[in-house]
């Protein structure tokens, strides 16, 4: 990955991060900056119209994370909120969604006051169907919000929380969820439109054990999740850190904390009433590269001499339409009504 290349926001936000947390590499630390970004963009239910026949998709994002132990995987989600997205965060949890909800619960008391709308969450991390559905119909019914979830440790979760990845494949392309007649509770509602994000942090070692929790993976990524995810690896060797390097550490966090707060007030003054359900479109140059890569794409497949795991054919497929959900989260916050190439 050339940093030169990056978004400049992003380059900023992952040199930072890199700072505090020196073993995590570069794709790490842009995975998580991109998925927190997608994130609060999804809040909003930002769109991006690829002008291909198909309706406005949310600028959501999968991502496949695979770190080695002490990558600093699971510290760098919540070093982001801090530093960056608490503000919008706050705005959000005090002001925003609280009149959503009270919109929401109007409507419904006389139809059925019997049924909970729940607080806002800016991420869960996982749950159980029924929990799923129970915030996802919250967040249908107050039209506003995106459900976020976050999987550590996915060589434990791809088992004990099959159903819930199974749950999560149908939401990804334009946030419809399994209709209701595919559902057992008698109160379920169907939901449509609603933005996921999914973020799933693995150890490889676990993970990639030849045994049930790769076998169930490879499942994942073969009947779905192959054409969702982007994935990042670390293949980094990790450097012996001193007490020093620790400390050194722990203060350019305190540092980076204190002198982020521009990007604060950046990220939160995107979240206002004239950005809502704004659809972002491609310019005539990025709909040539978003072209380009669905040929690209297809064309690996088709001229390839071995016989590619389902998996691999479905991203080499699918790329394009990923690209263009992260290009959309880059050009919103780059206060831009139309996706570029560069």
């Amino acid at each position: 990955m050339d940093i030169n290349k990056i978004n400049p926001l992003v380059r900023r936000m992952a040199e930072d991060l890199m700072k505090a947390r020196t073993s995590l590499p570069l794709s790490s630390a842009v995975a998580a900056i991109n998925y927190k970004l997608a994130n609060l963009a999804s809040q909003i239910h930002i769109k991006i119209d690829t002008q291909s026949g198909f309706p406005p998709a949310p600028v959501n994002v999968y991502y496949l994370m695979l770190l080695k132990s002490g990558g600093g995987k699971n510290s760098s989600l919540t070093l982001i909120d801090k530093w960056y997205m608490k503000d919008a965060y706050k705005k959000i949890e005090d002001k925003i969604y609280p009149y959503y909800k009270r919109k929401a619960l109007a409507k419904i008391e006389q139809t059925n006051p019997d049924r909970i709308l729940h607080n806002w969450s800016p991420a869960f991390n996982g749950g159980t169907p029924s929990g799923i559905m129970a915030y996802a119909e919250t967040f249908h019914l107050c039209e506003f919000g995106s459900f976020n979830v976050e999987m550590d440790e996915l060589g434990n979760t791809v088992i004990s929380r099959k159903e819930v990845l199974e749950e999560l494949l149908s939401p990804y392309d334009n946030g419809d969820f399994r209709p209701v007649a595919k559902r057992t509770d008698s109160n379920a509602l169907d939901i449509k439109g609603l933005p996921v994000n999914l973020f799933c942090l693995g150890n490889k070692v676990r993970l990639l054990d030849g045994d049930a929790s790769e076998k169930q993976l490879i499942t994942f990524l073969d009947e779905g999740y192959g054409r969702r995810m982007i994935f990042t690896d670390d293949d980094s060797v990790k450097n012996i850190k001193t007490k020093d390097d620790v400390l050194e550490e722990m203060r350019a966090s305190q540092l980076i904390a204190e002198q982020s707060e521009d990007i604060r007030i950046l990220l939160s003054s995107f979240i206002k009433s004239d950005n809502f359900n704004k659809v972002l479109v491609l310019d005539d140059e990025a709909m040539l590269e978003y072209a380009t890569i669905k040929a690209e794409g297809d064309n690996y497949v088709e001229e390839s001499k071995v016989t590619l795991y389902p998996a691999v054919e479905a991203d080499m497929r699918e790329r394009h339409f990923k690209t263009a959900k992260l290009a959309g989260v880059y050009a919103f916050f780059d206060d831009s009504d139309t996706v570029k190439k560069e």
